[in-house]
C-alpha cells in the first residue's frame, strides 16, 4: 500500500467548486437547542445541487459511507471527504454500524483510498481542520501556557497532529464531539503510518485559519491547504498570497474556504421561508470572493454551508427553491466550470520572502478590536511590521477585514422567552417569532464589550445580535460594513509568499523578489540569490536583513553608524517625501560597485538610503531604512514615502495593465487567447477610470465577459488599448482581451 501514489492525469489547473453535502447549519445547531439530528437521513439536496449545476464537487463532512460517496461521485464530481475532524462523533457512527471504533475508522479509511485510486486528485481527505485556531477548546486546551519561541511554536504543532503526544492521556471531560481526540486517541498521520500508508502518498488536505501555517501544513505532508476567509482571520489577497505561493513552493494544490458569517449575530447567510436574509455576508461580497479565487487559480473552492445557505424552504410542502445566494452560485458556477473555463495563468511577477519560521499573521479583529500578533501568541516585532507595512502598501485597507465590525446601527426590539432561548442554544431559521416593541437607534460602542462566555450572552448583546438580526431581514445593505476582506491592489494581486529555503528554480520565474521581515541573508543563501540575480531577477533587501559579509555581495560598504531624517529624495524620479513628524533611523552605508537611488534630504549631508547594484542579467537594490518603515507605527505599520518610491519604480514596468483613477483592486490572467482582466470596486462609492492595457495587437478586441457583450469606444496608441469604464459600488468587469 505505502507504493501506491494517489494521483491522476488532471493537470494543476484542476478547480473543484464543492458544495457541502452534510447536516446543515439551520439543523445541525439546534441539536444544542435539544432538536434531534438523524446524521444518517438520505439527503435530496444532492440531486438539486447536480441538476441546477452549482459546482463539480462536494464536501461531504458526515460519516462518509459508500452511499454518500457514490452518489456524490456519480457524474464525474469531485469530493473533499471530512474524516477525524469529528471523532466526538465517530462513537455514534461506529456504533450505528455495530463496529468497534478502530474497526470504524479502517474501513471508512479504506473506502476513502479506494475512491483515491479511482479518481485521483478529484477526491481528497480533509483530516484536521482549524489545528491553528486558538478559539477552538479541543485545541488550545494542550496548548503550552507560552512557547519559548516561533520555532518552538511550529514544532508543538507538527507534533500535535502527526503524532499521538498530546492526545493519549485526553480527558474527555473537556472535550466536545468536535474533538478529534476522543475514543481512539490517535492522530491520522500516526494510524496511516502504522497501517504502512506514507501520508504524502495520499491526498491529505488541511483546513488552517492563519497565514503563518500554510508552508509548513505543506512541508509537513499535506497535498492541499485551503484557508477559511470571512471570519476575522485574514485579507483574501493577503492569504492568496501565501496559499498560492506555498503550493508553487512545495508543488501542492490550494484552496479557500469562505465561511458565510459577518453580521455580529448568531446567523449566518441563510434565509427565511419569505426569502429574507437573516446574517452573514451579502450575495455580492461572496460572489466577489468567489470570482477572485477562481481567477487567482484556486484548486479548490469550499461554499462552506450551501446546503444551507443556497436553499429556501417551504414551510409547508417542504419543498426547496434557490436562495439569492444559491442563484448567485450558479452563476459563478456557469462563468467558471462552462462559460470560462480555460482561466489561464495569474500574472504574478513579484515573489516576497520570508524567514522559515517568520510565524506572521494578519492582524485580526473581533469586536472592534485589532490584534497584532503572531499566531495569536507573539507581539509584533520591526520585523513583522514590515511585512505588515508592505501589505498596507500592495493592499490598501487590508488591515481592516474584521468579523465583527463595531460600527453597525440597528433597532432594539423586545423577544419573548422562546426567541431568546432561540438566540442562545440554535439557529434554525423558521423557528423563532421576533416580538416588536417601540424601537430605538442605538449606536453600540461593541469594541467596549466583552464577548459572553460559550452558550451564553447578556440580555444586552442578545437584543443587540436579534437587532442586527431583524435589519439584515428587512433588507439593510451590508456590504459597506464588510471592509477590508476585498480592497484596493494598485499594484495588481500580483504577489506570491515563500519562505527562505523556497528552491531556485520555483523563484528565478518571477522577474522581481523582495525580502520581507526578520529574513537574514547567510552564505547558503546569498549563493542561491546571486544566481536568481544573475539570470535577470530584480532583488530588493534592506540593511536589517544583512551584514558585512553581505558587502561584496550587495556593492557597499557599512560603517556600523546609523542616523535619522524626515525628509527624503528619490533620484529616479526626483520625488521628494516629509516622512512625517517623528524621524525614522537608518544605516549609513558608502557605495562601492553600486549606484545611489535615493537619499536622505539634510541640508549638510546627503546619505544614500538605497542603492543599486547591477549584477549580471539583475540587479540588487538595498534600502537602508530599519526595515523601511516609519518611525510612527501606530495604529498600523506603513512603509516610508521613499521606500515605496522604490518599490513603484520596481513594481510598476511589470504590470500588463496601468490603472488610471482611485486604486482599485484588479488581477491579471493570461490565456492562449490573450488576457483575462477582473477589476472589483469594492468600495461604497461609484469608480470611474481608464485602463490601460498593454500589447494589444493589430486584430485584438474587447469583450466584457461576464455579461458577454462586445466592448466599443476604446482607444489605441502605441501598442496599448485604452478603456474607460465606470462600476458602480461593490461591482466588477471582467474583460477579455484579446481573441474573445
Amino acid at each position: 500500500m505505502n507504493k501506491q501514489v494517489i494521483k491522476s492525469a488532471a493537470d494543476q489547473d484542476l478547480l473543484i467548486l464543492a458544495t457541502e453535502y452534510g447536516v446543515g447549519h439551520s439543523i445541525d445547531e439546534a441539536e444544542g437547542a435539544g432538536g434531534k439530528v438523524d446524521y444518517y437521513a438520505p439527503s435530496a439536496d444532492i440531486e438539486r445541487v447536480k441538476r441546477e449545476k452549482l459546482c463539480n464537487g462536494f464536501r461531504i463532512w458526515i460519516d462518509p459511507d459508500e452511499r454518500k460517496l457514490s452518489r456524490a461521485s456519480k457524474g464525474g464530481y469531485g469530493m473533499m471527504i471530512d474524516f477525524w475532524t469529528t471523532e466526538g462523533r465517530m462513537g455514534l457512527f461506529a456504533k450505528k454500524k455495530g463496529l468497534e471504533i478502530k474497526a470504524y475508522i479502517d474501513q471508512t479509511t479504506d473506502l476513502m483510498l479506494k475512491y483515491m485510486r479511482r479518481y485521483g486528485r478529484k477526491v481528497w481527505w480533509n483530516v484536521w481542520p482549524e489545528i491553528d485556531n486558538p478559539l477552538n477548546p479541543y485545541n488550545w486546551f494542550f496548548w503550552p501556557e507560552k512557547f519559548s519561541g516561533r520555532e518552538e511554536f511550529y514544532r508543538f504543532f507538527k507534533e500535535h497532529f502527526t503524532t499521538d503526544k498530546y492526545c493519549r492521556n485526553r480527558d474527555e471531560r473537556v472535550t466536545t464531539q468536535y474533538d478529534p481526540y476522543v475514543g481512539f486517541k490517535k492522530p491520522a498521520f500516526q494510524y496511516l503510518k502504522e497501517r504502512g500508508i506514507d501520508p504524502r502518498q495520499v491526498n491529505l488536505a488541511a483546513l488552517t485559519c492563519r497565514v503563518s501555517t500554510c508552508h509548513h501544513y505543506f512541508d509537513w505532508g499535506f497535498s492541499l491547504v485551503q484557508q477559511e476567509t470571512n471570519v476575522g482571520y485574514a485579507n483574501n489577497q493577503v492569504a492568496i498570497a501565501f496559499l498560492r505561493g506555498a503550493a508553487k513552493q512545495y508543488q501542492g494544490y490550494w484552496g479557500l474556504d469562505p465561511a458565510p458569517w459577518k453580521a455580529p449575530t448568531p446567523f449566518p447567510a441563510i434565509y427565511d421561508a419569505a426569502g429574507n436574509r437573516l446574517g452573514g455576508v451579502s450575495e455580492s461580497l461572496l460572489q466577489r470572493e468567489l470570482l477572485v479565487y477562481f481567477l487567482s487559480g484556486a484548486n479548490y473552492i469550499t461554499e462552506q454551508l450551501s446546503d444551507s445557505t443556497y436553499w429556501i424552504t417551504d414551510k409547508k410542502t417542504k419543498t426547496k427553491r434557490l436562495s439569492p445566494m444559491g442563484r448567485m452560485a450558479q452563476d459563478v458556477a456557469d462563468f467558471a466550470l462552462r462559460r470560462h473555463r480555460d482561466r489561464g495563468q495569474t500574472h504574478v511577477p513579484v515573489a516576497l520572502l520570508l524567514e522559515k519560521y517568520h510565524g506572521w499573521d494578519c492582524p485580526t479583529g473581533s469586536f472592534g478590536e485589532i490584534k497584532q500578533a503572531c499566531m495569536g501568541e507573539f507581539p509584533y516585532e520591526a520585523k513583522d511590521a514590515m511585512i505588515e507595512a508592505f501589505f498596507a502598501y500592495a493592499f490598501p485597507g487590508y488591515q481592516e477585514y474584521n468579523r465583527y465590525r463595531g460600527n453597525w446601527s440597528a433597532q432594539v426590539v423586545r423577544f419573548s422567552k422562546n426567541e431568546k432561548a432561540f438566540l442562545e442554544g440554535g439557529c434554525s431559521a423558521d423557528t423563532a417569532t421576533p416580538q416588536p416593541v417601540a424601537p430605538v437607534l442605538v449606536h453600540p460602542n461593541f469594541a467596549s464589550q466583552k464577548p459572553a462566555p460559550p452558550g451564553k450572552r447578556s440580555q444586552e448583546n442578545l437584543d443587540w445580535v436579534a437587532a442586527i438580526r431583524d435589519a439584515v431581514r428587512a433588507g439593510m445593505d451590508t456590504r459597506p460594513y464588510e471592509q477590508g476582506e476585498l480592497v484596493p491592489s494598485p499594484k495588481g494581486d500580483s504577489f506570491d509568499v515563500f519562505l527562505a529555503d523556497a528552491p531556485l528554480e520555483v523563484l528565478r520565474k518571477y522577474p522581481a523578489m523582495i525580502l520581507l521581515g526578520g529574513i537574514r541573508i547567510d552564505q547558503s543563501l546569498e549563493k542561491k540569490l546571486a544566481k536568481y540575480v544573475r539570470l535577470g531577477g530584480k532583488l530588493v533587501v534592506n540593511t536589517a536583513q544583512v551584514g558585512k559579509e553581505n558587502e561584496d555581495f550587495l556593492g557597499v560598504k557599512f560603517t556600523g553608524r546609523k542616523s535619522k531624517a524626515q525628509r527624503t529624495q528619490c533620484l529616479l524620479c526626483s520625488g521628494k517625501h516629509d516622512e512625517g513628524r517623528s524621524p525614522f533611523e537608518y544605516d549609513i552605508i558608502k557605495p562601492i560597485s553600486a549606484e545611489v537611488l535615493a537619499i536622505a534630504d539634510h541640508p549638510h549631508r546627503k546619505h544614500p538610503l538605497a542603492t543599486r547594484r547591477r549584477m549580471g542579467k539583475g540587479e540588487i537594490i538595498l534600502t537602508a531604512p530599519c526595515f523601511g518603515i516609519k518611525a510612527d507605527q501606530k495604529p498600523h505599520a506603513h512603509f516610508l514615502g521613499i521606500v515605496q518610491d522604490i518599490l513603484d519604480h520596481l513594481i510598476q514596468p511589470l504590470m500588463l495593465v496601468e490603472i488610471h483613477g482611485r486604486p482599485i483592486e484588479f488581477l491579471v490572467n493570461i490565456t492562449p487567447r490573450g488576457k483575462i482582466i477582473m477589476l472589483i470596486n469594492n468600495e461604497p462609492a461609484p469608480w470611474e477610470g481608464v485602463v490601460s492595457i498593454k500589447d494589444f495587437k493589430n486584430g485584438d478586441s474587447l469583450r466584457e465577459l461576464w455579461s458577454g457583450k462586445s466592448l466599443f469606444g476604446y482607444r489605441t496608441k502605441k501598442g496599448a488599448a485604452d478603456l474607460k469604464l465606470a462600476l458602480p459600488p461593490f461591482a466588477f468587469t471582467i474583460i477579455g482581451a484579446g481573441q474573445y
